[in-house]
């Protein structure tokens, strides 16, 4: 697994991320999330794309605050189109949470690919 935070550009917490989730593994994970912070605008594009280039990925679980509002594409409808595209020969199952409201273009990610859409407040 790995993490790839998403703001104006995508991160990751690991080149190539990790095969296996020892508890030191876990400790690690968690205390890189815990030292980050809000940095600004949404490129959920740039996350899934960092994603769907890693051939080992075969499930996504993708958190977001807003609406895509920068990247290569910030137009849901195009992200959603765009994804489905990719998925058809991958079928990477995505699972979305929205945080403090609800979010379309995750329901559609979700919906597409076999994944789950919850909204967390």
């Amino acid at each position: 697994f790995n993490i790839a935070p998403f703001s104006g550009s995508v991160l990751s917490w690991l080149d190539g991320g990790v095969s296996s989730s020892s508890e030191q593994t876990k400790d690690e994970a968690k205390l890189w999330v815990s030292r980050l912070d809000a940095m600004g605008g949404t490129n959920l594009y740039g996350a899934l794309e960092y994603a769907f280039n890693d051939p080992d990925v075969d499930t996504i679980y993708l958190l977001s605050d807003g609406e895509p509002s920068v990247g290569d594409l910030i137009d849901p409808q195009l992200i959603r189109d765009d994804i489905a595209d990719r998925n058809k020969n991958r079928g990477i199952e995505i699972n979305t949470i929205a945080i403090g409201t609800g979010l379309q273009v995750l329901e559609w990610l979700a919906e597409d690919s076999g994944g789950i859409y919850i909204e967390v407040q």
